[in-house]
């Protein structure tokens, strides 16, 4: 249920931030390297992740389209243990 919770309000920052998800997207879909994020969004999503964990993150401390590129990806980091 939480994920559930977590991943809906996901779903609703990308639709706030006007983001075009392609017609046929799914939680696997491709966010970053097929540029459905731009810079602007990619930088808005990392501030929306640190409201939700509570904490700052460095995105110059992860390879970023490896760990954020889809909803499954991003639910996955918000599940892992802060430094």
């Amino acid at each position: 249920m939480v994920e559930s919770d977590v991943r809906a309000g996901l779903i609703d920052f990308l639709k706030r931030r006007d983001v075009l998800l392609p017609e046929s997207w799914d939680d696997d879909t491709s966010l970053i390297r097929s540029g459905v994020l731009d810079s602007l969004a990619l930088l808005e999503l990392i501030l929306w992740l640190e409201q939700r964990l509570g904490r700052p993150i460095d995105p110059g401390s992860f390879e970023l389209a490896a760990e954020l590129d889809t909803v499954r990806d991003i639910l996955g980091f918000l599940e892992r243990p802060g430094p």
